[in-house]
């Protein structure tokens, strides 16, 4: 009776990890469900990537702090991220489907019903991790005058960023929103002796 009992078992969780295969296979999120014909679109199927904790929660912080701005339908968020020895560089700044400045993204990150469109190495450090057999399509169009804001030069938030246990990032954020809960330490300048 135990026999039969484990073989039933054994012949379910066959049936279960086959279907668990074919979805695999099939796990294709799209932003939109067409893109147009026009020779300045340029297609993406990017992987899906996850963040550590640190790196989710400030992501999470960005979109919550941006919703009112950002239309996830128009806008994603650019994050470019680049590593050199133990320093860590990361940018993020928001940026239209129909008018990216770049098209060299490798990943995409999904955090609060935003998208964040990756480039840099982060197909070569620990914080990024792929989620296997997952992709996203995307449609980008390419144009001269990408962007319809105008930051300055100044960015809403800038400075180490020290969430991530024995991790240093340069952290520039250029996004309308300030995020609540995070400030950029004020330089002193040095009065001239007299």
């Amino acid at each position: 009776m135990n026999l039969l009992t484990v073989s039933f078992l054994l012949m379910s969780l066959v049936k279960l990890e086959n279907t668990f295969v074919k979805y695999d296979d099939n796990k294709i999120v799209s932003i939109t469900n067409k893109c147009s014909d026009d020779t300045n679109v340029i297609k993406k199927k990017l992987p899906i990537y996850h963040v550590v904790d640190c790196i989710g929660n400030l992501l999470r912080q960005v979109v919550k702090a941006n919703n009112e701005y950002y239309d996830p339908k128009i806008y994603f968020y650019s994050l470019s991220f680049k590593k050199e020895g133990d320093r860590r560089y990361l940018v993020i700044e928001s940026s239209q489907y129909k008018s990216s400045k770049v098209f060299d993204y490798v990943g995409a990150v999904k955090i609060s019903g935003a998208t964040f469109l990756c480039r840099g190495d982060i197909t070569i450090d620990t914080i990024f991790r792929m989620d296997n057999n997952t992709f996203l399509n995307v449609c980008l169009k390419s144009t001269k005058a990408a962007g319809d804001f105008n930051y300055g030069l100044e960015p809403s938030l800038r400075g180490l960023y020290q969430e991530c246990n024995e991790i240093k990032i340069n952290l520039e954020i250029y996004t309308r929103a300030t995020l609540p809960g995070y400030r950029m330490k004020e330089r002193k300048n040095k009065k001239p002796s007299s």
